[in-house]
């Protein structure tokens, strides 16, 4: 019986080739990768009222701590946040908004679906749009792909985009480890205190 032998995703700071001042876009997952419950599946409906995403069990405290740490670390030293995900841009903009970071922009979601709560859904060629379309666009404007760091929960979805940009820099998140400030310097610093 023949056996496909899987590339193993990078997880480890000793995988990152570059350093933190090197990179320039920070690239999330939203589903599972900034948030401990499965967002999409739960809002998947028309009912679904936006308020809600406030609340428990969409908001966890503690994820949302961790989260706006790292976005004002990030903003502090003048780096893109990005968000790439197949769930809805309007759930992702308000969760970031009202969860994390207010001043966070609708500009800044790359999303599969588009608009839900206004109900005008529109569905993306996911080769062109969508999730793919944010890294296309980094690459296009001929920003090299060593520059920008992706983190996704999926093993799937790093393996379709480092197929396509082999120089990204990337960490697979496992889905019951929680993301945070100390995490995500640990790739770029021996020393995770103070930068």
């Amino acid at each position: 019986m023949l056996r496909l032998e899987i590339p193993k995703i990078p997880t480890k700071k000793l995988e990152v080739t570059n350093t933190f001042d090197k990179i320039q876009f920070f690239i999330f997952d939203f589903d599972l990768t900034l948030t401990d419950t499965h967002i999409y599946h739960l809002l998947d409906s028309e009912k679904t009222q936006l308020v809600d995403l406030a609340e428990p069990p969409f908001k966890n405290k503690e994820v949302c701590k961790n989260l706006k740490e790292i976005f004002e670390f990030l903003y502090k030293h003048n780096k893109i946040i990005l968000i790439a995900s197949r769930n809805y841009n309007d759930v992702i903009y308000y969760y970031i908004r009202q969860n994390v970071y207010p001043n966070f922009s609708l500009l800044n979601i790359f999303s599969d679906r588009q608009w839900f709560f206004k109900r005008e859904i529109v569905n993306m060629k996911q080769d062109t749009e969508g999730k793919l379309k944010v890294f296309s666009m980094i690459h296009d404007l001929q920003i090299p792909m060593n520059q920008v760091f992706y983190i996704d929960d999926s093993y799937q979805e790093i393996r379709n985009v480092v197929n396509l940009y082999p120089d990204i820099q990337y960490y697979w998140k496992p889905e019951d480890k929680m993301l945070t400030l100390e995490l995500l310097k640990s790739f770029f610093f021996q020393t995770v205190i103070n930068y």
